[in-house]
């Protein structure tokens, strides 16, 4: 029985975890064609999310074992989603989007060694493996292109780690959501993680002096449509698999995020990969898909 009910969901989730992550991929694109400060874009993205989802929020009904809100969880869910947004964000202002969107998709190898901590799914020590090789090619991104930008070196090395420090902080959330699963609804979840997600950010951007007022037509839409594409859509369609598949599953299909996000930005924007990133991208997407164990079958 139990068999039966993991090949529904996955059947059942399969395809809008594939649309999610097309969604997703083109986050980078629309960051790369908003002119404005990186927690500005990074505000619009979660707040007007957070307006959209709010209705459908207030509509659903918790069950009797989701009666009692857990807030701190939310708010803890809400706090590491505006991290992530506003360090890789700004990791793009010194990062090809090639090793910007590779280093943040790490996030698999920190839920590796995350997970038996904070979610209890259980991890091999033989999977360090994998997470030391995929290590190893993300060492090579910000090496790589620290020496190749000279005097600006440090700026890159800068942005790699803020890239990783996305990385970890996508790990927490996801993994903070899956202990939510079954406490809070999926709209209602979303639209207080990502309201506590917008508010953070707003804050941040005043005491950065940023304007949060697009400055242009061009910049308004790129906001909106980061809003709409990558984070109602493809951000709410992952969190909708989590709750449903195991983590590694979800972290495992993500794998195909980089590919699409490399893809778009050589096809718009002319951006086409470092020579680092073809040596470095086999090391993370292969360690990654080494290091993740499914903790239920496939079908």
């Amino acid at each position: 029985m139990e068999a039966k009910n993991t090949k529904g969901h996955w059947a059942g989730t399969a395809p809008l975890l594939c649309l999610g992550i097309l969604a997703v991929s083109t986050g980078a694109l629309f960051i790369r064609l908003a002119d404005c400060p990186p927690l500005t874009k990074a505000a619009w993205r979660t707040g007007l999310a957070a307006l959209i989802l709010m209705p459908m929020a207030l509509r659903a009904k918790p069950t009797t074992e989701q009666s009692i809100f857990p807030w701190k969880l939310c708010l803890l869910a809400g706090v590491l989603l505006a991290v992530h947004f506003a360090t890789w964000i700004t990791s793009l202002e010194s990062l090809s989007v090639a090793s910007s969107v590779l280093l943040v998709n790490t996030m698999p190898l920190f839920v590796v060694l995350l997970s038996p901590r904070i979610s209890g799914e259980a991890r091999s020590p033989r999977l360090l493996a994998g997470v030391a090789i995929g290590f190893a090619g993300a060492a090579l991104l910000p090496l790589s292109e620290g020496l190749a930008a000279g005097p600006e070196g440090a700026s890159t090395t800068l942005g790699a780690g803020l890239a990783l420090l996305g990385a970890v902080s996508w790990a927490g959330y996801a993994l903070v959501g899956k202990r939510l699963t079954h406490r809070l609804p999926l709209f209602r979840y979303l639209a207080v993680t990502y309201g506590a997600a917008s508010i953070t950010l707003i804050l941040l951007a005043l005491a950065n002096g940023d304007s949060l007022i697009p400055p242009d037509r061009n910049t308004l839409l790129a906001l909106v449509s980061l809003a709409l594409v990558p984070q109602l859509i493809g951000h709410s369609l992952l969190n909708r698999a989590i709750r449903q598949l195991p983590t590694g599953v979800v972290a495992l299909s993500v794998l195909l995020e980089p590919i699409f996000a490399i893809l778009l930005a050589a096809l718009f924007l002319k951006e086409f990969p470092p020579t680092s990133a073809y040596w470095a991208a086999p090391l993370i997407l292969g360690g990654i898909a080494i290091s993740i164990r499914r903790s239920e079958p496939l079908p």
